[in-house]
């Protein structure tokens, strides 16, 4: 039988360790004060998607966690160690070691079906927030990556008015191609808008965009530092900062995601 340590983060890694599980795998789970190192004997290590740094430190809801070496040795060297991004350091201790690692936040497949639970988890937030529909809105999407492609689809489908904002020409001709409405950054679009999603992580919302945006719902998906500018008096706007929406809203699928980009890598 092989044998798994999951480390757990958020609602996502306890759900690891039941498909794990189900799959045959013999599985203990770790939290923060109830480490084993003897549970690693022979086994593979699984860790959340925050990932483990330089120094083999995990942050995690109720505090730290952290491996070294010493750790690390015990893995099977058929097995693996996994975490949505591993620093290069441990990398290479486990390498030494024989062991496989796998960042699993790099990795297309992931990034993809990841950006679809955001951009499903956006979507059921914005209407609780806001308490309206989205038929015939009129909303903005700043940035058309993978969330903004993903969130731009699934509002368009839903029956809004999309206008997608982004500064690559390339991107707005392929969002101009789904029918959507396509234009460069710039606040001076922003006069009919009732709703703003960003994606971009980079301050692209600076104080001139405060009067027009003052009575908009804005969802922030971003990870750090976001869309808003530290100059923007963040008291003026409606934000509405959603973090880690996979892990929060569909932590099923999100474990599934990561295990499968895990065992498929």
């Amino acid at each position: 039988m092989r044998n798994l340590v999951v480390i757990v983060g958020d609602a996502r890694d306890r759900y690891v360790a039941e498909v794990a599980a189900s799959q045959g795998w013999s599985v203990k789970t770790w939290r923060v004060g109830d480490v084993d190192p003897t549970d690693l004997f022979d086994a593979s290590l699984f860790c959340p998607v925050t990932g483990i740094d330089a120094e083999g430190r995990m942050l995690l809801p109720d505090g730290e966690l952290r491996i070294d070496a010493s750790h690390i040795r015990r893995l099977s060297g058929q097995g693996f160690l996994a975490a949505g991004l591993v620093a290069d350091p441990i990398v290479r201790i486990a390498k030494d070691f024989g062991i496989r690692v796998v960042s699993y936040r790099e990795s297309e497949y992931f990034a993809w079906h990841n950006a679809v639970l955001t951009a499903e988890g956006a979507l059921q937030a914005a209407i609780s927030a806001s308490g309206k529909g989205l038929l015939g809105r009129p909303i903005a999407v700043l940035g058309f990556g993978r969330v903004g492609r993903s969130l731009a689809h699934r509002l368009s489908l839903l029956g809004a008015e999309v206008h997608v904002l982004d500064q690559e020409a390339s991107h707005r001709a392929s969002a101009s191609s789904q029918g959507l409405i396509a234009r460069a950054i710039d606040p001076i679009h922003l006069d009919s808008i009732d709703m703003l999603f960003n994606t971009i992580p980079y301050p692209v919302i600076t104080r001139m965009w405060e009067r027009l945006l003052m009575d908009v719902p804005i969802f922030e998906l971003a990870s750090a530092p976001g869309g808003v500018a530290p100059e923007v008096d963040r008291a003026k706007l409606s934000l509405h900062v959603l973090s880690g929406l996979p892990g929060k809203t569909a932590p099923i699928r999100a474990a599934e995601i990561a295990w499968e980009t895990v065992m498929g890598d």
